[in-house]
């Protein structure tokens, strides 16, 4: 079953794993992408490795739903980012998995740093999504005015 949040760049999300992973079958598949991440170290540059990070992190929140330690690696990457729109991109990633939490705290966190990130120089397109997450989080907290003001 695929959902389209439109979220991450035209990719079309998928709302659960792919299949029933076994923890040995998760375990082989983390040493994998850890593998593929020293070769970047080795090889490539800073890009690649962020882009083998990032890959790690999703395959961690999408298959093994493991979202504490997706969280952990989605922050990795995000230290490892350079630019403003594409620490957003991770943040909106952490957000999604908050709101599937039902972390109201968390999300409070990462929407102020989107915030401050939009004064650094995010693009349009990003600070769209964050005033759609923004409104999302004043629904949850119940401030239909302010939410309803994000939407228009």
């Amino acid at each position: 079953q695929k959902m389209n949040f439109g979220f991450s760049s035209g990719k079309t999300k998928k709302t659960g794993p792919s299949k029933k992973w076994t923890e040995r079958e998760i375990e082989q598949k983390i040493k994998e992408f850890d593998k593929r991440i020293e070769e970047a170290k080795e090889r490539e540059g800073d890009v690649e490795v962020r882009d083998c990070t990032l890959d790690k992190a999703e395959w961690i929140k999408d298959e093994a739903r493991d979202f504490p330690l997706a969280e952990r690696i989605f922050r990795e990457a995000y230290k490892q980012s350079g630019g403003a729109s594409k620490k957003m991109e991770i943040l909106f990633e952490i957000i999604l998995m908050n709101l599937e939490k039902n972390d109201l705290d968390a999300l409070k966190k990462d929407v102020t740093t989107c915030k401050q990130l939009v004064e650094d120089g995010a693009d349009w397109d990003k600070r769209n999504k964050l005033k759609i997450f923004e409104g999302v989080y004043c629904m949850l907290i119940r401030d239909f005015k302010s939410a309803s003001d994000l939407f228009l």
